[in-house]
């Protein structure tokens, strides 16, 4: 079995570090601003890229991410707060990404994966198929 390649992008990397699920199999990389996640989606081969929505106070960088990385193969998420917003919903996924709240993380990798989650000491585990 390959194991999966993620990217995952947020200002407040070591929030997400503590958040983001334990995944066998799958090699996970943490970046804390947008050039250096569009940097790492361009030269990484991550089969998973995900980005936060604000990096900054009023900005909205994961929007100019996800333009930037249009063209790349891997699965793209929008990981942010605001997912519930119906803007934020439509203009993530005319981006081509799947929106997400930032506590839905551990489903959304579980289906990213295609198996359900499991949870084992306060960690959230997720399977991949094989092949």
């Amino acid at each position: 079995m390959s194991r999966k390649r993620i990217l995952v992008g947020d200002d407040r990397v070591d929030f997400a570090k503590e958040n983001f699920p334990y995944i066998p199999d799958a090699d996970i990389d943490f970046v804390d601003n947008p050039e250096d996640l569009v940097q790492k989606a361009r030269t990484g081969n991550y089969s998973i890229v995900i980005t936060d929505l604000n990096y900054s106070e009023d900005g909205e960088e994961g929007y100019q991410v996800l333009e930037r990385i249009s063209d790349i193969e891997a699965r793209k998420i929008l990981w942010t707060g605001n997912a519930h917003e119906e803007g934020v919903r439509q203009r993530g996924r005319s981006l081509g990404a799947e929106v997400l709240d930032k506590n839905e993380l551990g489903s959304l990798v579980g289906q990213t994966v295609s198996e359900a989650p499991f949870k084992q000491k306060g960690k959230v585990l997720i399977y991949a198929r094989n092949g």
